[in-house]
This record gives C-alpha cells, structure tokens and sequence, in this order.
C-alpha cells in the first residue's frame, strides 16, 4: 500500500480536563503506557501505511516530545515515515487554525509523497484496532471518491454531545 497516505487528525476539541490540559490528546496517555496517537499509528503501520502525516493542531511540543525521531516505528525510511504537519501560520489565531488549512499550509507533504492514489484520514481520540488495507480494498473495488468508516448508533444524541451528525441516504 504504498500509494495510500495516512492522516491523523489532532484537530478537535476533546478535552480530558487536567489530563489533556498541558497536551494534545494526542500524546495524553491511555492506561499509563501508551498515548492515544499510539492506537491510529499502529493500525496504520500493521495496514502496510508507511507514509503518515500528523496533523497538529496546537500544544505541539507535546506531540513532538511523544514522537521523538520517530525509531520505535518501523519504517523504511526511502519509502515512508511520520511527518509532523504544525499550521505554524495560523496557530496563534483559532478561527483559521482548521485542518484544511493545516493541510494547505503543508501542501509539501503531498508532492513529496510522490504518486498518491488515496488518503486515510483518522482521529486520534477514537481507539479501536482496525486494518485499514480492508477498507482500502473496498473503497477502490466500489470505485469511491469518499468512503466514511462509522459505527451506527441509535443513541448519539446522549452519548456524543457536541457532535456534528452525519446524515447518510443509503
């Protein structure tokens, strides 16, 4: 899968109160030995993603600090890594420190990634184990400009305030 790019989008207001009061949510811990952007790279890595961008929205230092060089993950480097994508531009003005422009301001990202044929895009704050090259295979076999992975809940109202909702006409 090395035409697919991996996303992790830190671009979101979940708050874990003193937890995630210094630190992205990111880099906040789960369980005292792993952090959240741990679960997304995995499930990235053991999909045979090998080049990951992650999108920081603010509190940068932290994900930089997490992260490090980047060793623990097993990449060759000729063909992937992770790059730390800051919207240095736009970090100190909130209405436009968005992921879109976070994504236009590292657009270098995409042209150096060479022949792209898709992109994953994940949250950090959502944990579960998934093998993205699934997905992949399904969304070029349906011949798809966008495929959403989601979980249908009839309760959502209760369960995620503060959430958009997403309508979708089957």
């Amino acid at each position: 899968m090395g035409s697919i790019i991996g996303l992790i989008n830190l671009h979101h207001n979940i708050h874990l109160g003193v937890l995630s009061e210094s630190r992205d949510i990111g880099s906040t811990e789960v369980a005292g030995r792993y952090s959240f952007i741990d679960f997304p790279l995995s499930n990235f890595v053991n999909s045979g993603i090998e080049k990951i961008g992650v999108l920081v929205k603010d509190k940068a230092r932290s994900i930089f600090r997490h992260l490090g060089f980047t060793n623990s993950w097993a990449f060759n480097t000729k063909t992937g890594g992770i790059s730390i994508l800051y919207n240095e531009a736009m970090s100190n003005n909130y209405i436009y420190n968005t992921d879109v422009n976070n994504l236009k301001e590292n657009s270098w990202f995409f042209r150096d990634s060479g022949q792209v044929s898709d992109v994953v895009i994940a949250s950090a704050h959502i944990l579960m184990s998934f093998d993205y090259s699934k997905l992949v295979h399904y969304h070029k076999e349906h011949d798809n400009d966008i495929t959403i992975l989601y979980k249908h809940n009839l309760n959502g109202h209760e369960e995620f305030a503060a959430c958009s909702e997403l309508i979708i006409k089957e």
